[in-house]
């Protein structure tokens, strides 16, 4: 604040003037680093008022001023006409208020001893807290962390290199144990285990859990086929969809499947496996090819729109686009891993990888040239896998450096490779040239080898593997092929050698179906020398279904365990308790009551709960029973008309009613708001139910 004077020394009322600010560095008159200009006017007075840093900049940034590197000399100019002239009026030195400047970096100082170099703040000795003031360790993390370093990816596990580097891995034997503590396995079983006829061109396919879902490019359909047992897959539905489907992906209950001729993305609710049902088909691209799904987003590479598509499923029936990325004039193959996309093209020859961090603008990150014609692409952890027509190899390629993808290794495998899939250290290629399945030991990424090969028909299309088991479509015999892959009977124990701190492959347990087993071992969890049969140094934890509060673990005549209610009879077996009486009924009357409806036909108790159907009403009521004199309707549920009986095990009740004739399975977790979870048709009249372990009897 000042007030402008003329020549005279008289105030300049109601004036417009000219005010300018220089700083200027080291002495008064020393570099001006920053300088601005004013126009005021002032009031009756002569005075004006001002802020330094909010006026008209001439040289420099006032936000760029190191106020460390001073000191600093602020000159006043001034133009009593409201011009550009201005007259120097004085020359102060800025002071700052004591500790002002440490003031500045106080909450992010320690004492000295953390140092700031480039881009890393570093302490040696020192310890760092996040949520918590006392860290116990160098680093103490004390609630949630998420790393993204592009090999995060659904269901894997953190671990570490020789060097303590860690990455995202998916769960196996050797992520958990690391290369060479695992026994080896053989390819000596290798062989089809059962076939099934599905049609004569197909082109794609994934397996997921007990179904393999193949699209078929001759009788433009999606079939649904059960894979449970292996001897003997069976169709279990199929849906038609247009010409020329050529890829196909499932998540979360839903199959996305894109085709050439209708130029569109299907999306399919395969929740019900036998009774697949389009939801939405979507305009995509006219040239959607290759799809991959991560998350809420489906990924589709267009070889007539040179674009990288990326959709939105969050809403399956809504699918939206929601960005997209020019890549290249023959997209093949695509592959989603973390934050990153893989694509091959056999038009610019190359490998792509994408940035997808935000799907709205995918970014490329880096390339490498692979060769003339890459036709399929599969990813898994640090490294991508190319089959390539022309060179008629698999390329194995180091992708650690998103930005700088390399070559790690070769293998020459065969002139018509149509199909590439790898699941651990495993690569598995069908060539329609031979006419096999070949197996790739990829363990290191620098020397693949093939461990084994079976011929397999005419012209295979497409394979998947889900674990021990390879299943491959083949268009020359028109069926689907289950093949199993390595020995059972090679499987081993791994054990810990305390005294050399080896782990140790040990003999004697085998695998049959879903069953390990030994006669002659013991078996030891929490404890290195088991001394009996099993024997538990720790907490035990039994979920057979009949698990509830406050229940004790009761044998049965052949020693089946399960938990039961605390009563003299649990304890003492039934007919060792005195009768609860001598013929005295006096106490016998009404406790309580509660309207349940005109006609209850069954119910049920369990704890502090009872569960009762009405036949007219036709719901199941959760009544809270904890004080009987005065039970209360907890929650309710309808259900049907005509409800029979009901049952209830754990966290859920099971009902039957006689229309529609079928068994529902009702989540009573919440007395409050028991949902329904699930029904099953069983007749047209159930009359009863009852539920043992994991199994109900209608």
């Amino acid at each position: 604040q000042g007030v402008a004077r003329d020549a005279g020394g008289d105030a300049l009322a109601n004036t417009a003037i000219g005010v300018q600010f220089q700083l200027h560095q080291g002495t008064a008159v020393g570099t001006v680093v920053y300088s601005e200009t004013h126009s005021p006017t002032t009031n009756d007075l002569g005075l004006f008022s001002l802020e330094v840093g909010n006026g008209t900049p001439g040289t420099g940034t006032f936000a760029a001023i190191d106020w460390s590197a001073g000191p600093y000399f602020l000159e006043v100019g001034l133009d009593p006409t409201g011009g550009s002239s201005y007259v120097s009026v004085g020359t102060q030195q800025l002071l700052s208020v004591p500790y002002a400047l440490h003031a500045k970096t106080a909450d992010m100082a320690d004492d000295g001893d953390w140092v700031l170099s480039g881009d890393t703040v570093h302490s040696n000795g020192r310890r760092v807290g996040i949520g918590t003031s006392t860290p116990s360790q160098d680093l103490d993390v004390e609630g949630t962390f998420q790393l993204k370093d592009g090999t995060q990816a659904d269901k894997r596990i953190l671990t570490s290199d020789g060097d303590g580097n860690a990455s995202w891995q998916d769960f196996s034997a050797e992520s958990l144990l690391g290369v060479g503590n695992v026994p080896p396995t053989g390819l000596s079983c290798l062989g089809i285990a059962g076939s099934l006829g599905i049609g004569p061109y197909p082109q794609a396919m994934t397996v997921l859990g007990d179904y393999a879902y193949v699209v078929d490019r001759t009788t433009d359909d999606l079939k649904v086929i059960d894979i449970s047992d292996l001897s003997n897959p069976m169709l279990t539905g199929s849906l038609g969809l247009g010409p020329e489907p050529t890829s196909v992906a499932v998540s979360g209950g839903y199959a996305y499947v894109v085709d050439l001729g209708s130029d569109d993305l299907k999306v399919i609710d395969v929740s019900i496996p036998s009774n697949p049902v389009l939801i939405g088909s979507p305009s995509i691209g006219p040239g959607s090819w290759s799809i991959s799904v991560s998350g809420d987003h489906l990924y589709v590479v267009d070889i007539d729109l040179d674009a990288l598509v990326v959709i939105d499923i969050s809403d399956p029936a809504s699918p939206v686009s929601v960005g997209s990325l020019g890549i290249g004039s023959n997209a093949t193959s695509i592959a989603v891993s973390g934050m990153y996309a893989y694509v091959v093209d056999s038009g610019s020859d190359d490998l792509k990888v994408i940035d997808i961090s935000n799907p709205a603008s995918p970014v490329l990150s880096g390339s490498l040239a692979i060769g003339t014609a890459p036709w399929k692409l599969a990813v898994s952890g640090n490294y991508a896998y190319v089959v390539d027509y022309e060179s008629i190899d698999l390329k194995v390629i180091d992708i650690s450096d998103p930005a700088s993808p390399a070559f790690s290794g070769s293998l020459s495998i065969g002139t018509t490779t149509w199909d590439l899939f790898v699941s651990g250290n495993y690569a598995y290629v069908v060539d329609s040239n031979s006419d096999d399945l070949r197996v790739i030991d990829i363990s290191d990424p620098a020397s693949p080898v093939l461990s084994g090969s079976l011929l397999i028909g005419p012209d295979p299309r497409t394979v998947a593997v889900s674990g021990n088991h390879a299943y491959v479509a083949d268009a020359g015999s028109a069926d689907l092929k289950v093949i199993e892959l390595f020995c059972p009977s090679a499987q081993q124990q791994l054990a810990y050698d305390p005294v050399t701190g080896t782990l140790v492959a040990m003999e004697g347990w085998q695998v049959s179906a879903d069953t390990l087993h030994n006669g002659a071992k013991r078996v030891g969890i929490g404890t290195a020398s088991p001394d009996t049969t099993l024997h538990v140094a720790g907490k035990l934890k039994y979920q057979d279904g009949t698990q509830a509060d406050k229940r004790i673990l009761t044998s049965d005549a052949d020693g089946n365990a399960s938990w039961q209610e605390l009563s003299a009879a649990g304890l003492l077996g039934a007919g060792n308790v005195p009768p609860a009486f001598s013929d005295d009924l006096s106490c016998l009357g009404i406790a309580g009551s509660v309207g349940v409806g005109p006609i209850p036909t069954s119910m049920t108790v369990s704890g502090s709960y009872a569960y009762v159907v009405d036949l007219v009403s036709g719901d199941l009521k959760v009544i809270d029973i904890s004080s009987p004199a005065s039970p209360v309707i907890s929650g309710s549920l309808g259900i049907g008309t005509l409800p029979t009986s009901v049952a209830v095990s754990g966290n859920y009740a099971y009902v039957v009613a006689q229309i529609p004739g079928d068994l529902k399975v009702i989540d009573i977790s919440s007395p409050a708001s028991p949902v329904l979870s699930g029904s099953l048709g069983v007749g047209s009249s159930p009359a009863s139910v009852a539920v043992s372990g994991n199994y109900a009897y209608v």
